[in-house]
């Protein structure tokens, strides 16, 4: 029964995000209008790319509204991939819309990995806490990153500065 109604929020959470983005999607497709490059023609068949691939790539180049596009679409996919939210969760950060961003690092949360993986997303929620000013929240992601990754300095610096506001 809880894994259930867990599943029924993941659900709906990944519909809402998505819902959110599509006419956003859509309206930056119909902007960012780039003529189409000449068609090759291969004597093998080209390497197929994954929607994860593409979306990398994407990111990668920095070029976050055409990774954002084929991050949800992904996610659509393979609604249970922590990787997707994560990256999401870093694109909306990049961009300073903090709702999202936490929306798609507390998904992220939800799914256990290694403990380095763990600890990097406790540190990127507690990124986006600072930022809404709910420093408490970034407190307690902080010292579950420092639990599952002790000698990251990073994690040990960002602490100290919400512990500074919290006082």
């Amino acid at each position: 029964m809880v894994l259930e109604i867990i599943i029924l929020i993941s659900v709906i959470a990944i519909f809402v995000i998505v819902a959110r983005k599509i006419p956003k999607s859509i309206a930056n497709r119909t902007r960012n209008v780039q003529p189409q490059p000449k068609i090759k023609v291969f004597t093998k068949e080209p390497p197929r790319t994954s929607i994860l691939d593409k979306a990398d790539e994407a990111f990668n180049r920095k070029d976050y509204v055409q990774a954002e596009d084929f991050y949800i679409q992904a996610a659509a996919g393979d609604p249970h991939n922590p990787k997707i939210y994560n990256r999401l969760g870093a694109i909306y950060l990049e961009k300073k819309n903090y709702k999202d961003a936490k929306d798609a690092f507390l998904e992220t949360l939800k799914y256990q990995d290694k403990p380095n993986k763990m600890a990097l997303r406790y540190y990127n929620y507690a990124l986006v806490c600072k930022e809404l000013k709910e420093y408490r929240n970034a407190a307690e992601a902080l010292e579950k990153a420092i639990e599952l990754d002790k000698k990251n300095k990073k994690y040990h610096q960002l602490l100290d500065d919400i512990n500074k506001f919290l006082k």
